[in-house]
């Protein structure tokens, strides 16, 4: 026949009675449950009390943060630069000239030569200037070709011209 379990268990270690229904308890055991868990927590390793080496993992994450904290000062210091595109453009020419309709005509012929110019062609003969209607002065300075309107003083100006380097039309008063 088989024995009952007996109603308390002795402990091996420190000899005390246990009762092996109570919480934590293994009926088969030869520990109580207060030494069983001194015994267990004399296998886990004690940390070591040397120098700690440094963790890849923080080495990144402040890494990061150096990395984030540049990009916020780049795009801080650029900030002007990237507002200043939503400012309308200023004008080409420095001053304004109160022109007559002739020399606005004259003007817009000279940016017609200037076209051809950038495209390396030669203006054409049968460009005229509307006051004078003669045609435009060309000629070579150097590496460059400049076109010259033939009487500027009928426009009120000194000198009306453009060049081959120089795509803007020049006015002198």
């Amino acid at each position: 026949m088989t024995e009952p379990p007996p109603e308390s268990l002795r402990c091996t270690r420190c000899h005390r009675t246990f009762d092996p229904h109570e919480p934590g308890a293994d009926p088969e055991a030869e520990y109580c449950p207060q030494c069983a868990l001194e015994m267990a927590e004399d296998v886990i390793p004690a940390p070591e009390s040397g120098p700690r080496k440094p963790r890849l993992g923080r080495i990144w994450s402040v890494g990061r943060w150096v990395i984030i904290a540049a990009c916020i000062a780049v795009i801080v210091s650029q900030t002007p630069r990237m507002l200043s595109t939503f400012q309308p453009l200023k004008p080409i020419r420095r001053g304004t000239y109160a022109t007559n309709a002739t020399a606005d005509d004259c003007i817009d012929n000279l940016w017609k030569a200037a076209a051809l110019l950038q495209q390396e062609k030669r203006p054409v003969p049968g460009l005229v200037c509307p006051a004078s209607g003669r045609p435009y002065n060309i000629t070579m300075e150097g590496d460059r070709v400049v076109v010259r309107c033939p009487k500027p003083e009928l426009h009120e100006l000194r000198s009306l011209q453009v060049n081959s380097e120089s795509p803007v039309p020049k006015v002198r008063r």
